[in-house]
């Protein structure tokens, strides 16, 4: 793929979609309170620049802290659950019911089936 195509398209995207925002807002009669225009949105985002980068930063730092905090617990209780019996026994039931409990089980599932193997199932 070309520069030009990897480049282009996207470009060419976010053209479209800010010209289909631009003509809702104006041929549409949406109130600028509901739905401002493209150009007031871009003002507003350079005028605020100082507060959305400061804003930005503590996102970024939650978002890290988070990250670390749930990393090192589920090492943690990854090392309990394998180190003792007990801890597993009584911890396994909590872990699976979340969401992502699904990766519990063991070998790969088929995304549109749910089988064991990696291919869909024949009906």
């Amino acid at each position: 793929m070309s520069i030009v195509t990897r480049v282009g398209r996207p470009l060419g995207t976010l053209c479209g979609l800010v010209l289909l925002w631009w003509g809702v807002v104006r041929l549409g009669g949406v109130p600028p309170y509901l739905l401002p225009p493209p150009a007031e949105v871009a003002r507003a985002l350079w005028t605020q620049r100082g507060l959305l980068v400061a804003a930005a930063g503590t996102t970024l730092l939650e978002t890290v802290l988070g990250l670390a905090l749930g990393t090192a617990g589920g090492a943690v209780l990854a090392v309990l659950m394998t180190a003792s019996g007990p801890v597993r026994r009584w911890m396994m039931p909590l872990v699976a019911a979340q969401p992502g409990g699904a990766g519990l089980r063991p070998g790969p599932r088929c995304w549109c089936c749910g089988s064991a193997s990696a291919s869909p199932r024949r009906w």
